[in-house]
Formats: C-alpha cells, sequence, structure tokens
C-alpha cells in the first residue's frame, strides 16, 4: 500500500480506539492520519454500495482478518486444544481416569 493509504487506515484506526464508528468523518481521519481531507476520498473513493468511510472500515475488517487468518494457521483448533487439557493426566481436574 501507500504512504498516504495507510496514512488513511492509521488515522481511521486511531479515531476508532479513542471512540466509535460514529466518530469517523473525513475530516477525524485526516487529521489523526496528518494528511489533508482530500487523500482520504482520493485513497478510498465511495463506491456504489458504501461511502468513503465504509470502505475504509471494510479495508480495516479484511486487514485485520486476514492477519488473524494467517496468525490461526499455526496454532491448533481451540475445539483441540480443549480436548487435550480435558484428557491430559498432568492437570488436577483432568478427565484421563474417566471412562
Amino acid at each position: 500500500m501507500g504512504a498516504k493509504r495507510d496514512a488513511v487506515t492509521a488515522g481511521a484506526k486511531a479515531v476508532l480506539r479513542t471512540g466509535s464508528v460514529f466518530d469517523l468523518s473525513p475530516e477525524a481521519v485526516a487529521f489523526a492520519g496528518g494528511i489533508e481531507v482530500g487523500d482520504v476520498y482520493a485513497e478510498f473513493p465511495a463506491s456504489e454500495k458504501t461511502s468513503n468511510l465504509g470502505e475504509i472500515v471494510l479495508d480495516i475488517a479484511e486487514t485485520t482478518l486476514n492477519d488473524l487468518m494467517v496468525e490461526g494457521k499455526d496454532q491448533q483448533p481451540r475445539r483441540d486444544r480443549a480436548r487435550h487439557r480435558r484428557n491430559d493426566p498432568q492437570r488436577p481436574h483432568g478427565r484421563s481416569h474417566l471412562p
């Protein structure tokens, strides 16, 4: 991604960290990202379905989900981890002695 696009998403994340989605505005994102308001519109133009702010939120959500999926590939599924803990004879409350 470009530096301005990164600044827009960083600005939006900063606004969301301190407020809510209702606090997002092109002006707030630009101020928090240290860029011009026009850069927000240029980097995230509105589509037929969403406004430019909607596009920013979708981009943040997609990036976050992709990062979580990459991190999750290296981990055991949650259900399997719980099953292994439950049947661990080393744990004081393990259930390995039950049929």
